[in-house]
């Protein structure tokens, strides 16, 4: 069952994911831009920069009462990234919602645009755009849940490597 979202007091934010440089754009329901396809490093210092970003944009116009963030789950590109931003005590007023979406459905849904461009910040806006018309329909990110599963399946392999093969005789 999809979660309600109150779309005109809620910020839609869209991150390309890459591996040196993502790129932001933040739009609200009427499409107006308030980050428009703003680049910052793959770093700590990046995602701080991000944080920031959405801060002031919120700080600055109040009739945003959520945040809804929605980015490419693009291998490990990402992760930090969506752990960061979820875990936000700065955003955190906000009922922030981080999603990471399926590459596929963020391109499947730029073909719907027929005038779009094709800059390198492009998805981020498509990204943004796809959260402001509800075709989000996934949980929001639980980065501690999932990080979690990740080391215990990892973990499992690497034992199961480990051990050496054996054959059964009745």
């Amino acid at each position: 069952m999809k979660e309600h979202i109150d779309y005109l007091s809620t910020l839609f934010v869209g991150i390309d994911i890459a591996s040196r440089i993502h790129v932001i754009s933040a739009l609200d329901f009427n499409q107006d831009f308030f980050i428009k396809m703003k680049p910052f490093d793959n770093t700590k210092e990046g995602a701080g920069i991000v944080k920031k970003m959405i801060a002031d944009v919120l700080a600055d116009h109040h009739q945003f009462k959520y945040v809804v963030i929605g980015m490419e789950s693009t291998g490990f590109y990402g992760v930090h990234l969506a752990n960061y931003l979820s875990t936000s005590e700065l955003l955190a007023p906000f009922s922030v919602r981080v999603y990471c979406l399926n590459p596929k459905e963020v391109k499947n849904y730029k073909k719907s645009f027929n005038d779009i461009g094709k800059n390198d910040g492009i998805d981020s806006f498509v990204i943004a755009d796809s959260a402001r018309v509800g075709r989000i329909a996934i949980k929001p990110w639980r980065g501690s849940q999932y990080l979690t599963l990740q080391r215990l399946t990892r973990h499992r392999l690497h034992i199961t490597d480990a051990l050496p093969e054996r054959k059964l005789t009745c």
